[in-house]
């Protein structure tokens, strides 16, 4: 541990990097010489801001200011500045009495910044106001008693690192940088280029690194947003009990590797020594950490629960936002998947299915172990995580962790920190060095690192989704085998959704050379990367939405003022996003995905009903954007409107916001078109055990539905659809019957006789899900109909359309009808229920065949028939 360096250990830190003056541009070379205080008489510096003065010596402003040197109860009103604790890596210079006083960056930009009503602002700032140097003034004042004193006696307190960084975030993160770690790159032989690891501590604790049974518990100190820095666990080599320590660095500043793992549900139970101090974990992370031990040498991790001060909810909401850029700036990822995990079962998986294919090998059904094993691996608890999205979508280099691969693990660090060992140690056999190196080498060659791993994890998810549906047995048989295991082919899409965000990377990754497939736009759009997202797992239901946001398209956060803060109710943070998103992308297709059903009638009672509550995973597919993933390009997925159901109106008519928000109350444009009529019966679920039998199910409602909308259709007088069957087909698709034709008999396909469709879809550019050109009774149009008609129940309207509206609604109850509505600005139809008070309670999104383009404007301008809209009828008022 001799390059752990305490901050507060009556050292000069700031200069211990032995910064030379002339690297320092615009340097005045008339430094600052500190004057002596009366300590008999207990006289104290006071640092007077000169906020105002038009001086400027160094090209970019500097504080000025000068030192009023009298004893705190003579001088005037003084404010106390407390944790002015800085990063020593990035310095710059303020103006004292005309002379320049290097200072680190942090305490320069709040002197730059503050400002107060009184004047003169006089300061009381421990270390600018102390002069270190001096070791009687140090041995007198630099202490924790003083400290409070100061602060006691002051007019008030001002906290600089949390004023810095609000100041940082309303600057759009924007950093100090030195430029001589500008040119910093993560490769691997940075590791030992700096020896300094300063690790802050409060102030007048000195651990001393002790095993005493009593030891402080552990706290945090602020870090220093000014220069975008970030806490990184050391853990030191042993086989004793776990000794870490928290430095703290700027991002950038030097080689380290993060840790992706499932945080335990268990109590925190075991205790483990953090630069000196107790902290208690679980006892399962303590185990972890103690995996990623060396025995010789210092490994350096970012640990989300440890390097986060997890009770400080706005540290947290600000890491949110920085967590994908700390995992970027990571040598390697460690993703953690649990002690019964071998990542090696995919890649294998891959080849066996290889040979079969190629006539080489068994069919993969045929080696169920294998494939319980597979199985067990894609759907593990990792893949569901919220964070994980955030923490992978943009890296490239990882390593999946199990229990077999501790051992290399640590060789890997202990390889690399034997070059930085004393000479001593280079007397070791030239066998054992040479196992090391070729242990790490392996390491480095393992394909679990390729940066291609996501393309090898969709591939196999894939492929084993394939194998249950063509194979009806494997699914009993893998239950059979392993009794924790049922199956469900929607735990697989887990990973893909995973993979299809690693695969996507916004522009500031790029000059990291990371290869990615080819992209549209960069990521996706944010609300649709939030319904993709919404299954995803959670221990605090604000990540569900904040852990998405950065893996959103850079664009849609530019401007968003939208605060992420953990000690809002969920239901009042979940609301103010829907409203400045709405605002935002002037569109209100955020409520349309709302789903106020019984489900969560706790969240809805504390939330409008037009607020989507994303803790909860979606009953129905989204109808404002795709959300089901190209297996064979992730790059090629549709984004933008699907429907158009209001035109495409502009969210401004004339001279008028068509939509706003009052008291949780949304006001906007809108039209009642129709209302519910009629819901048919649930056909019940399909026998298992047949190929395709999860299909089975969704081809049950398919034929019944059908059947009664055609039935419905002939009992009416007047019809609205040429061909009711053909209509009902690309309803079930979520499609429409333009775009549809009957099918020209040919040979028969395999599937026929299972699936007998009459009808296909026709080549078009239209953006709906279904595919041109496809062939019933293939697997992905028959899956598209079973995300179409999910969580949905068919149904006819009182003016004989036929619609899938959500299946919690039923006709009972209070007695009030559904109204299908079209809301200006909104892309497709929407249910509201009338309220006493003549307001409108939001019930869902609806798909009604005939209503999904526009045909309620009958051909006009839209913005002239929502203009004349506005004019003649009251604005729907929802909440």
């Amino acid at each position: 541990m001799s390059d752990i360096r305490l901050w507060d250990d009556k050292e000069e830190e700031i200069f211990s990097l032995q910064l030379e003056r002339d690297t320092y541009p615009g340097s005045l070379g008339h430094p600052y010489r500190y004057r002596e205080l009366d300590f008999e008489a207990g006289t104290q510096r006071f640092l007077i801001l000169h906020p105002d003065d038009p001086e400027s010596l160094l090209g970019d402003p500097p504080a000025v200011c000068h030192f009023e040197i009298a004893r705190p109860e003579d001088v005037g009103p003084f404010i106390a500045v407390k944790n002015s604790r800085s990063s020593p890596f990035s310095v710059s210079a303020i103006i004292v009495d005309g002379a320049e006083l290097i200072v680190p960056a942090a305490l320069q930009y709040f002197l730059q910044s503050y400002d107060d009503e009184a004047r003169p602002i006089r300061l009381w700032i421990r270390d600018i106001c102390l002069d270190r140097g001096n070791a009687r003034e140090r041995d007198l004042y630099w202490s924790r008693f003083f400290s409070d004193e100061m602060y006691e006696k002051a007019e008030k307190a001002v906290d600089m690192a949390e004023y810095n960084a609000r100041c940082v975030d309303k600057m759009g993160l924007w950093v100090f940088r030195q430029e001589w770690y500008a040119d910093w790159k993560k490769a691997r032989e940075t590791l030992k280029q700096y020896e300094l690891r300063p690790a802050p501590v409060r102030l007048g604790f000195d651990p001393h690194y002790s095993h005493s049974d009593r030891l402080l518990d552990y706290q945090y100190i602020p870090l220093d947003e000014v220069v975008g820095e970030h806490r990184l666990l050391v853990i030191h080599p042993g086989n004793g009990p776990l000794q870490t320590t928290l430095t703290h660095y700027p991002l950038n500043f030097t080689t380290y590797d993060a840790a992706s793992y499932i945080p335990s549900t268990e109590p925190a139970t075991a205790e483990i020594t953090v630069t000196g101090q107790r902290m208690m974990v679980a006892p399962s992370l303590e185990s972890f950490l103690k995996s990623l031990r060396g025995s010789h040498g210092n490994c350096i991790f970012w640990v989300d629960s440890l390097c986060i001060d997890q009770s400080n909810v706005v540290e947290r909401r600000r890491h949110v936002r920085k967590v994908g850029r700390i995992f970027n700036s990571a040598r390697l990822i460690l993703r953690h998947l649990g002690e019964d995990v071998d990542p090696d079962v995919a890649s294998e998986f891959l080849v066996s299915l290889n040979l079969a294919q190629a006539g080489q090998g068994p069919r993969p059904d045929q080696d169920p172990d294998k494939l319980a094993k597979l199985y067990k691996y894609l759907t593990n608890p990792y893949f569901k995580r919220i964070q994980t999205v955030g923490e992978n979508s943009l890296t490239a280099a990882t390593y999946l962790v199990g229990e077999k691969d501790y051992r290399g693990i640590n060789e890997y660090y202990d390889v690399e920190i034997d070059d930085d060992m004393e000479e001593d140690d280079d007397d070791m056999e030239d066998a054992s060095d040479a196992d090391d190196l070729e242990d790490a080498n392996d390491m480095d060659d393992n394909d679990n690192r390729d940066p291609e791993w996501a393309s090898e994890l969709v591939a196999t998810s894939f492929c084993l989704r394939d194998t249950i549906r063509k194979y009806p047995l494997v699914a009993k048989t893998l239950e059979r085998i392993n009794p924790d295991i049922h199956v469900d082919l929607d735990e697989l899409t887990y990973c893909q959704k995973l993979c299809f965000f690693s695969k996507y990377v916004t522009k500031q990754a790029q000059k990291y050379s990371i290869s990615f497939c080819g992209l549209q736009n960069g990521a996706p759009r944010l609300l649709q990367t939030l319904v993709l997202l919404r299954s995803f797992e959670a221990s605090d239901g604000h990540d569900k939405l904040f852990s998405c946001l950065p893996a959103a398209r850079k664009e849609d956060l530019q401007w968003f003022d939208f605060e992420m803060d953990y000690a809002q109710p969920i239901p009042a943070a979940f609301s103010d996003f829907a409203i400045k998103w709405a605002q935002k992308d002037e569109s209100l297709d955020i409520i349309a995905v709302a789903e106020p059903g019984p489900h969560v009638e706790g969240f809805y009672n504390e939330a409008p009903s037009w607020v989507p509550d994303w803790t909860t995973p979606a009953r129905m597919m989204a109808l404002v954007c795709e959300e089901r993933l190209d297996v064979f390009c992730l790059s090629r997925h549709p984004e933008g409107r699907l429907y158009g159901a209001d035109a495409n109106a502009n969210s401004i008519g004339s001279g008028e916001i068509r939509f706003s928000f009052e008291n949780d109350v949304l006001h906007c444009t809108g039209l009642v078109v129709d209302q519910v009529d009629e819901l048919f019966s649930v056909p019940e679920r399909a026998e298992e055990g047949k190929p395709f039998f999860h299909l089975n199910d969704t081809f049950s409602k398919y034929t019944e539905w059908t059947e009664q909308i055609s039935d419905h259709c002939e009992s009416q007088e007047i019809c609205r659809y040429d061909d009711p069957a053909l209509a009902a087909v690309a309803m079930f698709h979520a499609d429409v019957p333009y775009k549809w034709t009957e099918k020209v008999p040919e040979h028969p396909e395999p599937h026929e006789s299972i699936f007998p469709y009459d009808y296909h879809r026709k080549k078009c550019d239209h953006p709906a899900p279904c595919p041109d050109n496809a062939r019933y009774g293939d697997v992905k149009p028959l899956e598209i109909m079973r995300s179409a008609i999910r969580g949905r129940v068919a149904g006819m309207t009182q003016k004989g359309y036929m619609g899938l509206f959500p299946d919690y609604i039923s006709q009972e109850g209070s007695g009030k009808p559904y109204l299908v509505s079209i809301i200006a600005t909104c892309s497709v139809p929407v249910l509201l229920q009338e309220r006493d008070d003549g307001t409108y309670k939001f019930c869902g999104s609806c798909f009604v065949q005939g209503f999904m383009y526009g045909e309620v404007c009958e051909s006009r301008d839209a913005d002239d028939f929502w203009d004349n809209v506005a004019t003649t009828s009251e604005k729907l008022k929802i909440k």
